[in-house]
């Protein structure tokens, strides 16, 4: 069996998967709460229900084809869905259980087991997760770090450094949050900017029309700058070199498996995404041999999306390696499942000489909510020290 033919399997299996996920909720939701509203009809509900939970995927067949009025809508509609989809799909199966035990061992009282009470109880909490869940991914938080390297970096002794990844620049995630974010960013007053990846996540129009490129032209940096792409970039690019090229519009220095040094002070590095050797065949390249000509007196500052290969990193004299991507689950409680995926998913770890910070982002992708996890901006304050 071939690559391409396991690939459709699979994705016709998902589909699958979601459409009886979603016809499990939809007729969950008819039995119990829309069958008793007046004069709606069953036919009208499906014909409704079905629109809302296909938004999401009809948004991104052909998003490229409909009016960016019909995309934003279908964003809201679809990202609002799978939020829904999510937590009322655990919560139901929570009531199963707890309905099968109360089968054998009858502990409710009588007001839980009538099912227009639990159905109102139900909605109640589905409307607090996702009013807070909407809270934690618009309000963005400045989450602070202090990291001290035992390199001389000429004339620095200090460096303010901000980290920033997973913009998912699309309709939801579009040029007004776009601002928002600068704004946050140049508070700061850094004196570089890394962006980690993942920073747009629809079609290449959309971000040219809306002239985002001039929105990151804003950004205010003392040496500028850098970033690496993601995944993403490659998922939703035709060209991957004409998206790069329209985000260095925006003055942003893109590396994909590049260096710069700066102020003949420290070196960043730049890593291209794994997801490049699944697109295009050839793989990106060794670390160390990208490395070969560097004088490792001085600090490195690395830049990969994702997490990964953190050894490989501390092998090669990397001081600080910084990374996004697993937006730290994203909603309770699915950073158990990125913790177990990377030795880390969030937060700060050191490795013996090598400092590793993971972000988990600034915007969401799919769900339009967080909870249990916050939309951040990275504050790196770097000490340099001699040994």
């Amino acid at each position: 069996m071939n690559n391409t033919l396991l690939t459709n399997l699979i994705i016709v299996g998902v589909f699958i998967v979601y459409g009886v996920i979603n016809y499990f909720i939809g007729r969950t939701c008819w039995e119990y709460l829309f069958s008793y509203i007046p004069h709606l009809n069953e036919k009208v509900f499906w014909l409704l229900f079905w629109f809302v939970a296909w938004s999401y995927i009809l948004l991104k067949l052909l998003n490229r084809y409909l009016p960016h009025g019909i995309n934003s809508l279908l964003s809201w509609v679809g990202g609002f869905w799978l939020s829904i989809l999510f937590y009322l799909s655990l919560l139901l199966l929570g009531i199963l259980l707890i309905k099968l035990l109360n089968s054998y061992f009858n502990f409710l009282p009588p007001a839980l087991q009538n099912p227009h009470g639990v159905t109102v109880g139900l909605l109640i909490v589905l409307g607090l997760l996702l009013a807070c869940g909407l809270w934690n991914a618009r309000n963005i938080e400045r989450v602070p770090y202090d990291v001290v390297i035992n390199k001389e970096a000429g004339n620095f002794e200090e460096l303010k450094i901000v980290l920033v990844a997973d913009l998912h620049l699309d309709h939801i995630n579009n040029k007004r949050r776009l601002e928002k974010i600068v704004a946050k960013i140049n508070e700061s007053e850094p004196d570089l900017v890394l962006l980690a990846g993942d920073l747009v996540d629809t079609d290449l129009n959309y971000f040219k029309e809306q002239q985002m490129d001039k929105t990151l032209q804003k950004i205010q940096s003392k040496y500028g700058v850098y970033g690496v792409p993601g995944n993403h970039e490659y998922y939703n690019s035709a060209d991957i070199n004409d998206l790069m090229s329209a985000i260095e519009g925006g003055n942003v220095k893109m590396l994909r498996d590049e260096y710069v040094k700066v102020q003949d002070s420290f070196y960043i590095v730049g890593r291209d995404d794994l997801t490049v050797g699944q697109m295009h065949g050839a793989g990106r390249k060794n670390l160390s041999s990208l490395m070969k000509d560097f004088d490792k007196k001085l600090p490195i500052i690395l830049i990969d999306h994702q997490p990964l290969f953190l050894k490989e990193s501390q092998e090669n004299g990397v001081d600080l390696h910084l990374s996004g991507h697993t937006h730290g689950g994203q909603l309770f409680p699915n950073h158990l499942i990125t913790q177990r995926m990377f030795e880390i998913d969030r937060g700060h770890l050191i490795k013996d000489k090598l400092h590793v910070i993971v972000t988990s982002g600034v915007n969401t992708w799919g769900p339009v909510i967080r909870l249990g996890t916050k939309a951040e901006i990275i504050n790196i304050k770097v000490t340099f020290n001699k040994q």
